[in-house]
């Protein structure tokens, strides 16, 4: 069985769970089958992912971490470690200071004081980055699944 997962947001699996059975056994090529997706699931949500040249590092875009794990089955667990990460995806209403007169913070190489920060949208980039990388993975999975049949047909 050869399973991906993409962290935090939901689980990728849909995407490989046909692919299982063609890569059954072949834990040489589920390696390969695991670094050609997960690079290929990395590029695509680091170009979604929404940047601003002027904005203090991390930026959310060089913050994703792949770790792959297994043989048979194969696990990739991409994540993001920039601390803005959620705040993105999910949201956030207003916010105002609870133990403190105001917020302070940096942003735009500027320092903040301020007693409110309005509501943001979420912005769930990687579904929508993954989402459209389906085609691509389907098209990685399809060719080497052809050469696991190839080499068992010894061809």
């Amino acid at each position: 069985m050869f399973t991906l997962q993409f962290v935090p947001g939901p689980g990728f699996e849909r995407v490989v769970v046909g692919l299982a059975a063609a890569a059954a056994g072949q834990p040489a090529r589920l390696a390969t089958m695991a670094a050609d997706t997960s690079v290929a699931a990395t590029t695509a949500l680091q170009a979604a992912a929404p940047y601003d040249a002027e904005a203090p590092d991390p930026h959310l875009r060089d913050s994703f971490v792949t770790d792959m794990a297994g043989g048979n089955p194969t696990v990739v667990t991409i994540s993001n470690t920039a601390p803005q990460h959620d705040y993105v995806i999910y949201g956030h209403g207003d916010i105002y200071p609870v133990n403190a007169k105001a917020l302070h913070f940096f942003t735009h190489g500027a320092e903040v004081f301020t007693t409110h920060v309005g509501p943001v949208d979420p912005n769930d980039y990687p579904a929508r980055a993954l989402d459209a990388l389906i085609p691509r993975l389907v098209a990685i999975a399809t060719e080497d699944a052809a050469l696991i049949i190839a080499e068992l047909l010894g061809a």
